[in-house]
């Protein structure tokens, strides 16, 4: 899926707690539990329906030590949004 520009919000249904090392998504309707890394969780934190997938790339560049290429970790924040929508974790803000 082409998240590029799109913003996207947890979904209201879904639990989210963060924990010291990450967090926990559950989806009371599924009754599934999905554990986070802390990078997870701090993308997870951006969706707050300001932040599109360029903004959050952006400011994980600048919060974290980052050992990957600059396209890669774009790659990687695309294909964790792309789960986290598959999943019905998150959802495009209206």
């Amino acid at each position: 899926m082409r998240l590029k520009g799109k913003i996207f919000i947890l979904n209201p249904d879904i639990v989210f707690r963060e924990e010291e090392e990450g967090a926990f998504l559950f989806n009371p309707e599924t009754e599934v539990l999905h554990a986070i890394n802390p990078v997870g969780s701090s993308i997870c934190r951006l969706l707050d329906g300001k932040n599109n997938s360029d903004n959050i790339y952006e400011t994980l560049l600048e919060k974290y030590d980052v050992d990957v290429e600059p396209d890669q970790l774009k790659k990687d924040v695309q294909s964790f949004l792309d789960r986290l929508v598959a999943l019905n974790l998150i959802t495009e803000k209206e």
